[in-house]
């Protein structure tokens, strides 16, 4: 009860914390948003640019991994001292796999001593950049002098479909150049996340290169064909977000070192109030779900404890039975209703257990409660409950009647004979009357059996 109280009160406190902290976020975004546009804009570029990056930067660590793997670089090498017919098919599976296990719409590789192009599907082509102008990419990447870098072209292997290839050069340990390879993200996939961006913010964006040629738009028109001088004025190669107010609206660029390319982000100026409160609802929504999953772990977390607390409070550490708290919880204080699934009762302790602590130690001894209990386990299963009563003695309910449960506890009594270095000494009754007077009729048949002996079991 205690823990519930506390729960809902810890609810209500993170619930108006929240409530509190999003009230005066609110008010302190919309100070920001009528003060200060450019730095409310950053944000926003900064969102796309996140996502660019996260789209575009995967696919550069794949071509550079693919540059560095060593199977490819040794293939390359033998490629004059194996049949085509082998090197195909060996470029082939390499490539096959590189596109479908991690989702590109192609991969590639060129030797730098036959010139051929390499894909999924076999050989493509050989690469003469002098007598094929589709081929001049490959002259102007190894030009350059670059490791890595993006190229905007139309697949000659997928429809000639646009598409954002990223080159990587092939080098032997000592710089030799073997050859340029990398994968290619269709084109499509870019244009819709860049489109969701215009829609929802009203901005137009682009990614551009140094000399302002588009080579992402929403529009297939533009790729490789318009070009953005004006904006490019006050970008510089800064890493930083530039902002630029142009009439109401502004320009954003940003260069993406990583890329070679610029990412601009254009707003004529109108619906900016839309755009700022979409982010700070979104940015609600996302609060609220967090304090959503907060607030289930909380309740999760605390019935958890709560559980353990009770099944502490009712188990023995030492051999994980039923304790004589559980007894009295669950069966003493419930009498009738409690002994209605019972026939039979057993108390029975271990013969001589005091001298086994004495001589062997306490250690020894616990050893030995934990082998009996798992015995006295094995020996019940469902039929019956097991109590660790307290010390070495034990109390079994059974459900069976008297001539059942004493079968199984001969049986017992058997086993831990002979499975361990102790015996134990049982009295058996049947459950008749109130429990204390089952228990007491059982104990007194207990000592009856250590006065005849020990080891032995006596039924009423």
């Amino acid at each position: 009860m205690k823990a519930t109280k506390m729960t809902g009160l810890t609810i209500i406190l993170i619930v108006v914390s929240f409530l509190m902290t999003t009230v005066i976020s609110v008010r302190s975004l919309r100070t920001v948003i009528n003060d200060n546009a450019e730095d409310m804009t950053t944000i926003l570029s900064a969102r796309i640019y996140d996502t660019i990056n996260s789209e575009l930067s995967e696919p550069i660590m794949v071509a550079r991994t693919m540059s560095n793997d060593s199977f490819l670089k040794q293939q390359l090498r033998l490629e004059d001292s194996v049949s085509e017919e082998e090197m195909l098919s060996r470029m082939e599976e390499y490539l096959y796999t590189i596109k479908n296990e991690l989702g590109y719409n192609t991969a590639f590789v060129v030797s730098e001593n036959s010139r051929k192009y390499y894909t999924y599907e076999g050989l493509n082509k050989i690469v003469l950049p002098e007598l094929d102008e589709h081929d001049i990419w490959y002259s102007i990447f190894l030009d350059g002098g670059k490791k890595y870098d993006f190229d905007v072209d139309t697949d000659e292997v997928n429809s000639d479909s646009w598409t954002i290839f990223v080159n990587s050069r092939i080098e032997d340990e000592d710089g030799t150049l073997l050859g340029v390879c990398g994968v290619g993200v269709v084109m499509s996939n870019i244009q819709e996340i860049f489109r969701e961006f215009e829609q929802q913010y009203n901005v137009k964006v682009n990614l551009i290169n140094q000399d302002g040629l588009v080579q992402v738009d929403t529009n297939s028109v533009n790729i490789e064909n318009s070009v953005l001088e004006n904006v490019l004025v006050n970008a510089g190669n800064s890493a930083e977000y530039v902002y630029t107010k142009e009439g109401n609206g502004y320009v954003v660029t940003k260069y993406l070192e990583d890329f070679g390319w610029y990412l601009v982000i254009r707003n004529m100026g109108e619906n900016n109030d839309r755009i700022y409160s979409d982010i700070v609802i979104q940015n609600i929504l996302a609060m609220e779900i967090i304090m959503l999953i907060l607030l289930v772990c909380v309740r999760v977390l605390l019935d958890r404890e709560k559980k353990k607390l009770e099944e502490s409070a009712v188990t023995d550490r030492l051999t994980g039975l039923a304790n004589r708290n559980y007894f009295k919880i669950s069966i003493e204080e419930k009498e009738e209703a409690a002994i209605k699934g019972y026939q039979s009762m057993v108390v029975f302790d271990i013969d001589n257990f005091k001298t086994i602590n004495d001589t062997m130690g306490h250690l020894e001894g616990d050893e030995i409660l934990k082998q009996v209990a798992e015995l006295a386990k094995e020996a019940v299963e469902d039929k019956g409950q097991i109590i660790r009563w307290g010390g070495d003695e034990f109390l079994i309910l059974f459900k069976g009647g008297l001539e059942e449960s004493s079968k199984i506890c001969e049986q017992l009594r058997r086993n831990i004979e002979s499975e361990t270095r102790v015996s134990v000494s049982m009295g058996i009754c049947k459950m008749e009357g109130n429990i204390k007077n089952s228990f007491m009729k059982a104990d007194k048949l207990l000592y009856q059996a250590k006065k005849q002996g020990k080891n032995q079991l006596i039924e009423e």
